[in-house]
């Protein structure tokens, strides 16, 4: 779809800009891309947004930058031990 769009868009120059689409994808994460081309692609309905290489990097910036840190909190596992120590019985803390 983005292909085709491209080539709708930018005409013989489409053909070019997707090349560099697929590089930006084998070299960062073609998850990211497919997801980005998607979102652009559904905003592009009724008002085609010009889909670029630079476009697509601009946006996989942004989408980072929104992420948020997940923070693990640490497991005791001697809590795991006081259980395999019990023989299944019910522990108590």
């Amino acid at each position: 779809m983005a292909f085709d769009e491209l080539k709708e868009q930018l005409g013989a120059r489409g053909s070019k800009e997707y090349l560099a689409i697929l590089e930006l994808a084998a070299k960062e994460s073609e998850a990211e891309v497919d997801e980005v081309l998607r979102v652009l692609l559904e905003k592009g309905e009724g008002s085609a947004p010009t889909i670029t290489a630079e476009t697509v990097k601009e946006a996989m910036g942004q989408s980072r930058a929104e992420r948020k840190e997940v923070n693990v909190v640490a497991v005791d596992l001697r809590l795991f031990d006081q259980l395999f120590e019990a023989g299944g019985e019910e522990v108590v803390q």
